[in-house]
């Protein structure tokens, strides 16, 4: 005899590698191409979940995160459907510029500051807080169309791990950081109103091990 069925089943994805990833550069709501390796990776990533019965598939409406929806959803038969608020977060003015160069450009109080408080926004962009609660908006509507079944959402690194903190009711702050590689994926469940994490940020199907990167 089973048991009862969760209400529905997450498959997270990071979309794949972009020139910008590679370059350590901020992306943010650029609107960026997977590269090779990018292309590549969800090529894997497609085949670790040639195996899993997904119903329903979605994704950021920006060309990476589309790009690396399409090949699974073609394993699938699905249609790829996108969701503004599965966006990665809005960098305003840091959008372009190399990671390392961010604490001399704007200070390192600045980058702590990114790094730590969900409340504080680059200038002209958004805060964590902003993108957390856009995101788990739209996680829940789509948990709540899709009840008792699997969905794959492809979304950026930022969104994700900030949902990971606020599912497993962990603080955000610089000294305990998730972490999500291009072309990974996390497994969620939801049971009673509830948060399950299954596993995070899982690439031993990607071959070469992923180099960490900004989130963004």
């Amino acid at each position: 005899m089973s048991g009862p069925a969760a209400d529905f089943r997450l498959l997270l994805v990071r979309h794949g590698e972009t020139d910008a990833n590679r370059e350590f550069r901020m992306q943010g709501v650029s609107d960026m191409s997977l590269n090779e390796e990018g292309r590549r990776q969800l090529a894997c990533t497609a085949e670790r979940l040639s195996g899993e019965e997904i119903d329903a598939i979605y994704a950021s409406d920006l060309t990476r995160a589309i790009e690396s929806a399409e090949p699974i959803a073609a394993r699938h038969g699905l249609t790829v459907r996108t969701d503004p608020r599965l966006r990665e977060q809005n960098l305003g003015d840091w959008e372009g510029d190399v990671w390392f160069d961010l604490p001399e450009i704007y200070g390192q109080a600045a980058l702590d500051s990114f790094m730590g408080d969900m409340d504080y926004g680059p200038p002209g962009g958004e805060t964590k807080r902003s993108v957390l609660e856009r995101f788990r908006e739209a996680i829940l509507e789509i948990g709540a169309r899709h009840a008792g079944e699997t969905v794959c959402v492809v979304t950026h690194g930022g969104p994700l791990m900030t949902f990971a903190y606020d599912a497993m009711r962990i603080p955000f702050g610089k000294e305990n950081r998730f972490y999500a590689a291009n072309g990974s994926v996390s497994e969620f469940e939801r049971w009673d109103g509830f948060w399950r994490l299954v596993t995070l940020n899982e690439t031993h199907f990607l071959g070469a091990r992923p180099e960490p990167d900004p989130q963004a």
